[in-house]
């Protein structure tokens, strides 16, 4: 075989191989900073270190685009080696809003969209028709939605039924003739146990309701009526805590125990079933210990576990730690209302215009506010996402992302629950004139 002849003398031999150790020199440190995570920014003319995004959220047959374009790949998805920067992610799934939000991936660091759940496209559904909606006087959701207690009252007469929204079976609870307008009825915020009071011939009865096996509700009559109550703190208990004439009384399995007296009108019992009784800007426990409180008019102990107590003093609520005999009040906010979250771990708190979060630990974090009047919160399964009942609309908010999707409009709602674990929602309210109670998946 006859080769082709070539000149290479000294000089263009010299030539290549200065090229080659050019090429080693330059072009692999490139290469391997490539690969280690480094791109030039040709905005900024600077070369600057990759991040990552990380995403995992519900469902997770979801698509999800980044700028526009489609990552095809099974949620969980990581996307290493991304420029600094500003990007929209997109996820989008049939019959579902779009989440729409714009992420900053920052150098060196993982930048994570987890713990969402898309929220579903759905129309409210009227169901219990065979209850005039026009008797109906209030519904009452349990804590996680799965029972709902519904007042009808027609003439004189009136009626508790128990809904349940898991199995959609109804069962009347009573039906009596008494004066409603004495009738109460609340659910304990940390066990599936509701108190109805009711007043019959000056003979006050309070019932213990058990939904999950009604032949163990327990009834307590008094000859007058209760000053305050409040249920235990522990879960699953349905101990009520009463204040009758100046005593504060366990109901408990059919047994009513007196624990202490008290002229105060500002007390409470803890998961220990310590009695904590302020009187004079003292915290007094079991009539033995103190801690000093400078705050004056508190009005009620809202909740108190391992030295954390939580107080209202007129639109505000304060909290505090004790130690070293005092009361140290760590923050105060204005305050309408109160709803535990999901886990019992914290509250949602809010005024016709600010959401807070407060915590067990102290922490505290105004979430949003709102020119909007802000009328119910509902819980979720997430801490981070809440349903919010404005005047005429319902929103699910995401806090960690500042997101809302406007899941119902035009509408008038007079009571609200929410089926944490089946992500459903029961409200009685008015839809195109429609007076009724609806069931709405979200």
């Amino acid at each position: 075989m006859d080769y082709p002849k070539t000149n290479l003398n000294r000089r263009v031999r010299i030539i290549i191989m200065s090229f080659f150790i050019f090429s080693f020199f330059v072009i692999s440190p490139i290469v391997i900073s490539y690969t280690v995570g480094y791109r030039y920014d040709w905005k900024k003319r600077e070369i600057r270190q990759t991040g990552v995004i990380n995403i995992d959220i519900k469902p997770k047959d979801s698509s999800i685009y980044l700028n526009n374009i489609k990552i095809n790949q099974t949620i969980p998805i990581k996307l290493n080696n991304r420029a600094p920067g500003i990007y929209n992610v997109k996820i989008q799934k049939e019959g579902y809003h779009d989440w729409i939000k714009d992420v900053n991936i920052e150098s060196k660091k993982t930048t994570y969209i987890k713990d969402i759940t898309l929220f579903k496209q759905s129309l409210p559904i009227k169901i219990l028709e065979d209850i005039d909606p026009s008797n109906i006087q209030n519904i009452y959701p349990n804590r996680n939605g799965v029972y709902i207690i519904i007042l009808t009252k027609k003439d004189s007469i009136f009626e508790l039924f128990l809904y349940n929204t898991n199995n959609k079976k109804i069962n009347q609870i009573i039906r009596e003739e008494v004066m409603t307008d004495n009738l109460e009825v609340n659910w304990s915020q940390y066990s599936d146990f509701a108190m109805i009071k009711t007043i019959k011939k000056n003979k006050i009865n309070i019932e213990i309701f058990n939904p999950n096996n009604p032949e163990l509700s327990e009834n307590y009559s008094f000859n007058k009526d209760i000053n305050s109550y409040q249920w235990s703190n522990n879960q699953h208990s349905g101990i009520l805590f009463v204040n009758q004439n100046n005593k504060i009384i366990k109901l408990s399995n059919k047994n009513k125990n007196n624990l202490a007296t008290t002229t105060s009108s500002v007390w409470y019992v803890d998961n220990q079933e310590n009695i904590w009784i302020l009187e004079n800007k003292k915290l007094i426990k079991n009539n033995l210990d103190f801690f000093h409180l400078s705050e004056p008019n508190i009005q009620k102990i809202i909740y108190f576990k391992n030295k954390f107590i939580l107080m209202k003093k007129e639109e505000k609520v304060l909290a505090g730690t004790l130690k070293d005999s005092h009361v140290i009040i760590n923050y105060e906010i204005n305050i309408d209302n109160l709803i535990p979250y999901s886990d019992n771990n914290g509250w949602f708190a809010w005024t016709p215009w600010e959401m807070w979060s407060l915590k067990e630990n102290g922490e505290y974090e105004l979430y949003t506010r709102t020119s909007e009047v802000i009328k119910n919160i509902l819980s979720t399964e997430n801490n981070d996402t809440t349903l919010i009942l404005y005047n005429n609309r319902l929103v699910g908010f995401n806090s960690r992302y500042f997101t809302n999707h406007e899941l119902l409009k035009n509408i008038e709602i007079y009571s609200i629950g929410n089926n944490i674990k089946n992500r459903k929602i029961y409200f009685f309210g008015k839809i195109a004139n429609i007076l009724g109670i609806f069931e709405m998946e979200y």
